[in-house]
């Protein structure tokens, strides 16, 4: 019905990170609707996919020692908006969150997936990118921290090299009281 290959639904970012390096080219899903998405689009043709959706590590939202938020690329928009956590540490992220995609994308459509996808649109991306967000990415060697302008190459998709995976969201530690917002 849908011409997939092989599904893998990954339960440890070291299982995934496993998976990617002996599937280069699998395609990595979060949530189911990503996977009637991708087919929409006809990008599930023929292809081995990789499920992170369900990785606890990856659904989860904590403050570090040094203040900066840590969010998972398996959280969903509607996750991001319920979370109380945030409210002090982003609101705006917060508010673009609510405001972007529909309401079953928010649902079921994770932050990761708008860096690495667009499934759920850019606007999460900018408001990242305003915020000095910097995003973690893990693969067998071990992992690297980018700012968000550096994710992307010229060809507008991610810099991730074979066998990584995009694990985090990282959001300093605001520096003064106020936030500013970007016209």
């Amino acid at each position: 019905m849908y011409d997939i290959m092989y599904y893998y639904e990954a339960s440890t970012v070291g299982e995934a990170i496993a998976f990617l390096k002996k599937n280069p080219k699998a395609r990595i899903v979060s949530r189911e609707s990503d996977v009637f998405i991708k087919k929409r689009n006809g990008e599930t043709t023929g292809r081995v996919l990789l499920s992170i959706g369900r990785i606890p590590e990856l659904q989860r939202i904590s403050v570090k020692e040094n203040g900066d938020l840590e969010i998972g690329t398996a959280i969903t928009l509607s996750s991001l908006l319920r979370e109380t956590l945030i409210c002090d540490k982003i609101s705006y992220l917060k508010k673009v969150a609510g405001q972007t995609g529909r309401p079953k994308w928010k649902k079921t459509g994770s932050i990761g997936n708008a860096f690495c996808a667009g499934i759920i649109g850019t606007e999460v991306v900018r408001a990242c990118g305003s915020l000095g967000v910097k995003l973690k990415i893990a693969g067998e060697h071990g992992t690297r921290v980018l700012p968000v302008k550096d994710f992307y190459s010229v060809s507008v998709k991610p810099v991730l090299k074979p066998g990584e995976l995009l694990t985090y969201i990282i959001v300093p530690k605001r520096q003064s009281p106020s936030l500013s917002v970007i016209k």
